[in-house]
């Protein structure tokens, strides 16, 4: 009966998604346990957010318990959704960290991560961010531009050409701030303000 009832499930899963309720879809495709067609509805909600940014139906994501290690990107797509709702800038930079660390991301959402990283890590001059974690979002922003180089637009996914050069050396220039001030705590020096360590940012024209 197993075998059935799989396929009903997997056959409401594709039709809803058809229909564009990817809420509905995703309770069916739980249902289903087909971790490939998890992974890619759960990349609908991911395109959709990086489109649109409004995060949908986040009631059902903060309630998947266990069933999001039904695949990869569903894990990532539940991780995600908890960043969405830390409200502390601390808690809310490790969790960035993280998911970056996972490389779970679709190389398409990869610039809502590194937009996220530009506000989060913006928020505060002292986020108690290791280096190693620091490092992280650094090589996602070099991997990223060094995939950019000698491409045209129209060769890149749509999310990566709204990503901008100022908004690189922007970040650029705060993640080296932020890794500064991670180095000289480690070292056992109090660091209040990575900004103190060099001059103020200023905007990319």
């Amino acid at each position: 009966m197993w075998p059935v009832a799989q396929g009903i499930c997997q056959s409401m899963a594709v039709q809803l998604q058809k229909k564009g309720q990817l809420g509905a879809a995703l309770t069916w495709v739980i249902r289903c346990k087909n971790p490939t067609l998890t992974s890619r509805l759960a990349d609908k909600f991911l395109l959709q957010y990086s489109v649109d940014r409004e995060p949908s139906c986040l009631d059902l994501l903060e309630n998947l318990g266990e069933e999001m290690l039904l695949s990869d990107r569903l894990t990532f797509l539940a991780k995600y959704r908890e960043f969405l709702g830390e409200r502390d800038a601390a808690k809310a930079a490790r969790l960035l960290t993280t998911l970056v660390e996972s490389q779970l991301a679709p190389h398409f959402f990869w610039p809502v991560l590194l937009r996220d990283a530009l506000h989060t890590l913006g928020k505060s001059s002292d986020l108690s961010l290791e280096s190693g974690q620091v490092q992280q979002l650094l090589g996602c922003l070099e991997t990223m531009s060094a995939m950019q180089l000698g491409r045209s637009s129209k060769e890149l996914p749509c999310s990566w050409q709204t990503w901008s050069k100022k908004e690189e050396d922007q970040l650029r220039q705060l993640l080296t701030q932020h890794l500064a001030c991670a180095v000289i705590r480690e070292g056992g020096v109090s660091c209040t303000s990575p900004q103190k360590l060099s001059r103020p940012m200023q905007r990319v024209s």
